[in-house]
């Protein structure tokens, strides 16, 4: 009998409510992800029905068991958890981080990094990006990493350049 007729007798038997002996014959085609599903959904409806039976194992298992062997895993069906949304826009938070670098660095580079640090920790808790992710960081970009480039670049000027020549010495005028 092939895996589509067992699947159609199944369907017959589990319209019946005749849950186990449709069980029974699902059990012989486990690798198909239908009979799988309605293994699982037939699980669900004799726990409905009577939630103290003894389900998880059939007579076979039992008596495999009394004989020393383990019985058989049955596949675990895990349902899908809905992602929660993130709980708060960090465009405002990048703004204020923005307004505090303007009036004095440290406290703006402080609050960028704290808000940064609360942007990524509720991604990595909800799975979605939050608004206001990308703002924060290309405020450190723009706030940290350019200055520190340019004075970079200021210092390897200072090194090269000779110092006599950074520091404007007045010239003696010779009278014609």
């Amino acid at each position: 009998m092939s895996p589509a007729e067992k699947l159609q007798q199944a369907s017959h038997l589990i319209r019946a409510q005749r849950y186990q002996e449709a069980r029974v014959i699902l059990e012989t085609i486990p690798d198909h992800p239908k009979a799988q599903e309605w293994m699982a959904k037939i699980d669900d409806i004799l726990f409905q029905q009577d939630p103290f039976a003894d389900t998880p194992f059939s007579d076979d298992d039992i008596a495999a068991y009394a004989l020393g062997e383990k019985p058989k895993r049955k596949h675990v069906y895990v349902e899908a958890t809905p992602i929660a949304s993130p709980k708060r826009d960090y465009a405002l938070m990048a703004v204020i981080a923005m307004f505090l670098y303007w009036i004095f660095w440290l406290p703006g580079f402080g609050m960028n990094i704290y808000f940064l640090m609360e942007a990524r920790r509720e991604k990595r808790e909800t799975g979605n990006h939050p608004g206001g992710l990308g703002c924060l960081w290309w405020l450190l970009l723009f706030n940290v990493v350019v200055p520190v480039l340019f004075c970079c670049l200021i210092i390897m000027l200072a090194a090269v350049v000779p110092f006599d020549e950074i520091i404007a010495t007045p010239t003696k005028l010779t009278p014609r």
